[in-house]
């Protein structure tokens, strides 16, 4: 599986709701896919998720899933903080990084089949 993973120097949030994990997430037992698709599908809006990581973002998907390579989403991110589970503090554990690459992975998969009336860039 080819992962991309985007390092963003700057991440603007529209809102600062959007933008703070509002709930702890059990990565190891949360259903990605299916959380992505409710988020998507059940409020009309793209909201990908991003791992704060010092100073930087990051934003990971599986770039084999999806038919384009690269987005132009000026849709928020929810920001959150890495797992504090995480073996590596301060670094997203394991459980953490497939989540948010499957839930990415999801939200533009959504965005390829024009399900929420996006275009690829």
């Amino acid at each position: 599986m080819v992962l991309r993973i985007l390092l963003l120097a700057t991440l603007l949030c529209t809102a600062a709701g959007a933008c703070r994990e509002r709930h702890p997430i059990n990565y190891s037992a949360a259903d990605p896919v299916l959380d992505a698709r409710r988020a998507a599908l059940d409020s009309g809006r793209i909201r990908l998720l991003a791992i704060a990581i010092g100073d930087s973002q990051i934003v990971p998907w599986d770039t084999t899933v999806t038919r384009e390579k690269s987005y132009n989403i000026t849709a928020p991110m929810v920001l959150l903080q890495p797992d504090p589970r995480s073996e590596q503090p301060g670094q997203p554990s394991e459980a953490q990084l497939r989540y948010v690459t499957l839930y990415n992975t999801a939200i533009l998969a959504l965005v390829d089949t024009n399900a929420m009336g996006a275009r690829p860039n």
